[in-house]
């Protein structure tokens, strides 16, 4: 068996990185060169020399960049893997967070990105079950995204072979799974709480509404980051970091934790486990009380230490500026940008006129993305109130109710938005969403062929009104993925 020669390996890491954002760099081609045969007979090629001229040669389509992304990251994982961190995840963070919301809104969202077959994000859900004795008067989010479509498909499967349980407790199969000859199904009370979905962390938009991607209060993007080159890598992290709300929490895998990769973040230590806390407040005091420092280092002629924030000692947290929105298409009434409220008025409450349509739904908007569901959903309200024509504002009314576990309510909503707007892709983008979560597999099949049917008929690089940047392409990108996850069930 000939090995791939170097240069090969070169150009092909440089092809890898462009296609699918996957880094390569000289120390990791045999690995580059492993998942290349692997792939090889998945596209049908005996002999992985044929193979790799193809790959030089000619232009992958987006399912078989699927394919070898597939490939280039199988990774092996269990469940509650990482013992110290789903300790800090039960033991500390979700405890305080449910004190947080106990009474109030009670709401959790969590987000895997990058979850491989699933084990990791229904160990999140089986943490918050335990944790929860009411868990029917919570809404639980937890998203499992991957670029995987077959690790997705798994995933949303939820069936597992004895290997994904070595180094688990007793407790945990004959709690929260069901013996099924010889593998082992996730109940029906865990499964709920999980939705996978297909997301490229280094080259789709997020945070979005309409991905599900905003808002979250933890995030574990563990063993993903190292795929990526270092332009992409901040990229992607910034990209997290604004997808938490503000106090929310980032774990990566041990060997990804560099404070020099999270400036934007506010470094914690709990039980031995290192991971990152969004807080705006006390970055900006951490930042002030190290420049005092190393002004003090410099008179004095000593070195200044780096300032460790404890986690406990953290200020509450305190809602996050609005991000300002894409572009929109001048075709259809859109829902307003979100520079149309001053990011003041969004910390501290508006001062939007009643009557103002569109200043009502760009604060609505704010909101939502950092997770203030009531009162985006009653400046919404006002909005339609105000203007019942315009078909974005009853989407973003959909996109908040079925955040709120309204679903029907929701179905309403985006309905009203298709007889406003018939050609209203992502209305149908979401109807399929909804109809997925409920286990309606044809109904979703239908709004997600349409809703392709919509965008095929758009230009790839068109940018999506009530998108927040997602262009024609890159939804009908993930809605294949969707309707494949689907046909496979």
């Amino acid at each position: 068996m000939a090995a791939i020669a170097p240069q090969q390996l070169s150009v092909l890491s440089d092809l890898v990185g462009r296609w699918t954002g996957l880094h390569f760099p000289e120390e990791r081609y045999t690995e580059l060169e492993r998942g290349i045969r692997r792939a090889s007979k998945d596209f049908g090629h005996r002999h992985v020399d044929q193979f790799v001229q193809v790959l030089l040669a000619s232009e992958l389509t987006a399912e078989q960049i699927q394919m070898l992304a597939w490939h280039l990251t199988i990774g092996e994982t269990y469940f509650l893997r990482g013992k110290s961190t789903f300790d800090v995840l039960e033991k500390e963070i979700l405890p305080e967070l449910v004190m947080q919301r106990k009474g109030k809104e009670q709401q959790l969202r969590l987000w895997s990105a990058g979850c491989a077959g699933g084990e990791e994000p229904y160990s999140m859900a089986i943490t918050v079950a335990r944790l929860l004795p009411d868990i029917k008067d919570w809404h639980i989010t937890i998203l499992a995204s991957d670029i995987n479509t077959r690790s997705l498909q798994k995933a949303a499967n939820g069936t597992y072979g004895n290997w994904s349980f070595r180094d688990t407790p007793d407790w945990l199969r004959p709690q929260f799974f069901t013996a099924a000859n010889n593998d082992w199904v996730i109940r029906p009370q865990v499964r709920k709480m999980v939705t996978t979905s297909y997301l490229n962390l280094a080259a789709d938009p997020y945070p979005s509404l309409a991905t599900n991607t905003n808002a979250m209060d933890i995030i574990f993007c563990r063993n993903v980051l190292m795929y990526f080159k270092p332009e992409v890598m901040k990229r992607v992290i910034a990209s997290l970091h604004e997808a938490l709300r503000d106090g929310g929490y980032l774990f990566v895998a041990p060997s990804e934790a560099s404070q020099e990769l999270f400036p934007q973040f506010v470094r914690a230590s709990t039980r031995g486990e290192i991971y990152y806390r969004k807080d705006i407040a006390a970055l900006r005091e951490q930042t002030r009380g190290r420049a005092a420092t190393g002004a003090r280092a410099r008179v004095s002629g000593t070195a200044a230490r780096p300032v460790a924030v404890p986690r406990r000692a953290m200020p509450a947290p305190r809602p996050a500026a609005p991000r300002p929105a894409a572009p929109r298409r001048a075709t259809r009434p859109t829902t307003p940008t979100r520079t149309a409220v001053p990011a003041e008025a969004a910390a501290v409450g508006p001062a939007v006129p009643t009557g103002d349509a569109a200043a009502l739904a760009a604060a609505a908007r704010a909101r939502a993305g950092e997770g203030r569901l009531n009162e985006a959903l009653g400046q919404v309200e006002q909005a339609i109130k105000a203007d019942k024509l315009t078909p974005g504002y009853h989407y973003l009314y959909a996109t908040i109710l079925e955040e709120l576990d309204r679903p029907d309510d929701a179905v309403k909503a985006l309905t009203s938005a298709l007889f406003l707007d018939p050609g209203f892709a992502l209305a149908h983008f979401l109807l399929g969403n909804i109809a997925r979560r409920r286990g309606r597999s044809a109904e979703a099949g239908k709004h997600f062929r349409k809703a392709l049917e919509l965008l095929e008929g758009q230009e790839a690089d068109e940018v999506l009104p009530e998108s927040e940047g997602m262009t024609a392409g890159k939804l009908a990108e993930i809605v294949r993925s969707l309707l494949e996850m689907e046909v496979a069930r």
